[in-house]
This record gives structure tokens, C-alpha cells and sequence, in this order.
């Protein structure tokens, strides 16, 4: 048993939008799909999951060239420099595993390196669209009518907030797992145990990225709101588990899973806005990728690759420090 029923249960009464894979043929037809206001929500939700295809599709491509180059100040931040430099493997490794950085700021540097290297793809990938959008054809024409559905100067960051989105809540969710572990179990996660809670941390990612925007958003604030009135923040991520005693793992059949207390999902506030719009749920999750699994899927292959080469050797390092 997941969050899925409690978080459909704040969904009530709210519009579903058609099967996407529907949408997304149509959106890329000749013509737009409607001329009311969700109808163009719903295409401009099913273009951007066609889009987002296209730019991470790029990125696997580049996987290779490693991680985006960044240096920590003492606050532990990311600096990125405009001249975006890519580790090797080998650089990734003498900073990553043998510079003494602690596993929490590993994991910070993995999170935002990623995402800043699907992000210069992404740039990149714009500025080729932009610079050659293709003759009169229906992806062509599809690509302009998009342009003007979410004004021009958007477009990069409307792809960007959709795929942006699935990263950091994936990266969110996976940084909770040895904090909540540690608060529910009352010892130290064992290194090995973090690729499986990982894995089966996905059908919470699902369930939350299938919500609709307000929905979502809406949660997220009402978890914060709980963490800042019982002080409970983690240091990585403003995220849902800022309240880990909102967080707790659930024995499934499956294995432990990552799971958000149901009651405190309940009581969050829908607003009135959210049961007058269209559920459109985060693109990423209908945007299929090369091995045919959704994007999220995918983008999670490659954090749990990140995180078994440089963020489990430093929790075990730091478990045989303890001993």
C-alpha cells in the first residue's frame, strides 16, 4: 500500500485530462487542439513531454562526458562557471571519494551537477531549435505554435521547470532516505540497504509527480509549514521531508518503501483554483524515453548509478569511522 489513494483523494472533483499519448499525436497534427483555456493546458502539457523526449534523449547521449565541473564554498554551495567543463570519471573521483567530503554534501553536489548538466543540454538543445526549426512539417509547425502557447522567451524555461521538477524530486525523495531511516530505526542506515530503499522509493516520485500543480505545490508548502513549526529541517533540499517525522518506511511486499504519513496528506488545503483547472500532471512522466520507461524512470536509472559510484563508498568510509 503507497500514498496513492490519500493523494487521489485530493484530486476529488478535479478534471481529469485525456490519455496523453492521444494528446500528444494530436498536439503534433497539423492544427492546435481547442481554443479554450484547458485545452491549451492540455497541449501545452502534452508538447512539452514531447520535448522533453527530444532534449533527454541528448543527455543520455552525453552521459559519457561525466559530471558538470562546480567547486563548494564553505557553505557547501555549487558554483558553476559560464564555461561549463564535464569531469571525467576519474576527476569525479578524486573529488568526490578522496577529497573527505561528507556523504550529505556528495549527495549535494551529485543532485545539483546533474541537474545543471541536463540543464546545459537542454540550452543547448534550444538553441539548435531555435536556430533551425525544420521545414513545413507538423513537428515544425507543433515546435512554433508551442513558442507562442508559452511566449517565446519561455519556452527553454517552460521544458525546464517540467523536467526540472522530476529531477529535484527525485533527487528530494532519494536525500530523505538515510535521514528517515536514521529516525525511524534509530541507527545508522547500512550502506548496502540505500539502492533498494532507493529503488522503491519510485512509486512515491510517481505519486507525486502525477499530481496536478496545486495539488502539489499545496502539499509541499503544507509539509514545510508542519517542518518549521516543529523545527525539523534537513540541509540538503527545501522538500517534502523537511519534517522527517512526516516520512516513514512502510514493510510492502516489495520491500521497505519510502511513504509520506497519509493523515498529514488528508488535511493539506486544495484551493479553489486547483478544482477549476485541468489535472495536468508533471510532464516528465509522460514523456517517454529511449529504453520506452517515462523519463522519471529513466532520470532515476542514473541517479542510482551516481549514487552506487560515489555516494555509498563514502557512507560505507564513513560507517567503518564510526565503529
Amino acid at each position: 500500500m503507497d500514498n496513492r489513494k490519500a493523494i487521489e483523494g485530493l484530486h476529488a472533483g478535479i478534471r481529469q485530462q485525456d490519455g496523453m499519448r492521444g494528446l500528444k499525436e494530436r498536439a503534433l497534427a497539423a492544427g492546435p487542439l481547442g481554443m479554450k483555456e484547458v485545452e491549451r493546458e492540455a497541449e501545452v502539457n502534452a508538447l512539452t513531454a514531447h520535448f522533453i523526449e527530444e532534449f533527454w534523449e541528448q543527455t543520455l547521449t552525453r552521459l559519457e562526458a561525466g559530471l558538470a565541473e562546480g567547486v563548494f564554498n564553505e557553505h557547501g554551495a555549487f558554483n558553476g562557471d559560464e564555461d561549463v567543463h564535464y569531469f571525467t570519471e576519474a576527476e569525479a573521483s578524486r573529488k568526490l571519494l578522496k577529497s573527505g567530503l561528507r556523504s550529505a554534501k556528495v549527495l549535494s553536489f551529485l543532485a545539483i551537477s546533474s541537474e545543471e548538466f541536463a540543464m546545459q543540454v537542454l540550452k543547448e538543445w534550444y538553441e539548435a531549435r531555435e536556430n533551425d526549426r525544420g521545414e513545413n512539417t507538423g513537428e515544425a509547425q507543433a515546435y512554433h505554435r508551442y513558442r507562442n502557447l508559452v511566449f517565446p522567451e519561455h519556452t527553454v524555461e517552460h521544458i525546464g521547470r517540467g523536467a526540472g521538477t522530476a529531477m529535484e524530486t527525485n533527487w528530494g525523495v532519494i536525500s530523505l532516505i538515510p535521514q528517515v531511516y536514521r529516525h525511524q530505526f534509530g541507527r545508522p542506515m547500512p550502506p548496502e540497504e540505500f539502492k533498494p530503499l532507493a529503488k522503491n522509493a519510485l512509486p512515491l516520485i510517481y505519486n507525486l509527480a502525477g499530481s496536478q500543480k496545486y495539488v502539489f505545490n499545496n502539499l509541499q508548502a503544507h509539509l514545510r509549514e508542519l517542518a518549521f513549526r516543529k523545527n525539523h529541517k534537513t540541509k540538503l533540499f527545501e522538500f517534502i521531508g523537511q519534517d522527517i517525522n512526516a516520512m516513514s518506511f512502510k514493510e510492502t511486499r516489495n520491500g521497505w518503501q519510502l511513504q509520506v504519513d497519509d493523515k498529514i496528506i488528508s488535511s493539506t488545503h486544495i484551493p479553489t483554483q486547483a478544482k477549476t483547472a485541468l489535472r495536468t500532471r508533471c510532464p516528465a512522466i509522460d514523456a517517454i524515453g529511449p529504453s520506452g520507461r517515462n523519463v522519471i524512470a529513466e532520470f532515476q536509472d542514473w541517479v542510482l548509478s551516481l549514487t552506487e559510484k560515489y555516494y555509498v563508498p563514502v557512507l560505507a568510509r564513513e560507517a567503518k569511522q564510526k565503529k
